[in-house]
This record gives structure tokens, sequence and C-alpha cells, in this order.
């Protein structure tokens, strides 16, 4: 038996409390460090976050502006910098306006994934084989 343990116990283990919502175990190990530690973990968060975001909106340009290329209009044979920067103001103009606006990140992000279930799904199953 270890020491610690009761003499009289069936278990040769201490027991020790369990957490009552083993789904916040992170924010419960998170809130037992100092202020310096949390505030790098939340500017790691951050840039996490963003640098994310920001590969989202490079991709979905590059996408837009390589179809919209493709279209046989002379000017934008032409001027296909210009296109480029055209359908990047389309994609991340709303992206802006969220951000300046008071928009529940929740609700934004339930949508998001609502749209990508709706989208990437039939998208994935449709490009497989046939």
């Amino acid at each position: 038996m270890l020491p610690d343990t009761d003499a009289g116990a069936d278990r040769p283990f201490p027991t020790r409390p369990r957490p009552q919502y083993p789904y916040l175990s992170y924010f419960f190990l998170v809130g037992g460090l100092g202020k310096g530690w949390k505030g790098i973990l939340v500017v790691m968060v951050v840039a996490l976050v963003c640098s994310t975001a920001d590969s989202i909106q490079n991709a979905m340009t590059t996408m837009l502006a390589v179809e919209v290329e493709k279209l046989p209009v002379p000017w934008i044979q032409q001027n296909k910098i210009t296109v480029a920067r055209i359908c990047a103001l389309v994609i991340q103009g709303p992206a802006i306006g969220f951000a300046m606006g008071k928009v529940d990140v929740l609700r934004m992000f339930l949508v998001a994934d609502l749209i990508t279930a709706a989208i990437v799904c039939p998208c994935s199953v449709a490009s497989g084989p046939s």
C-alpha cells in the first residue's frame, strides 16, 4: 500500500477528484498559469486564427482570379494584375465589413461550418471516382 492512502481502503491507489466537466480540462490547465503565460497563449492563438483566415482568403482570391482570367474578354487578358486586385477586393470586402461591425463570432463560425458542410461534402463526393 502507498503511504498516503487510508489503511482500511480496499483500493491500493489514492482516489483523486475527477473534474465535473472533462471537456473543460484545457481551461482548468490554463487557469493555473500566470498572467504572462496567459498573454503569450492569447497572442499565439490569435496568430494561428489570423494566419488561417489569411490563408483561406488568399486561396479564395487566387481561385477566383484564375477562373475570371479564363473568360474570353480582351480587357481581362491584358490586365491580369488589375483583375487579381479586383478579385481580392470582392473576396476580402465582406471580411472587412464583418470586422468593422459587431458580429457574434460564435454565430459566424456556426454559419461558416454549416455552409462548409453543405458545399464541401457534395463537392468532395462529386469529384471522386465515378
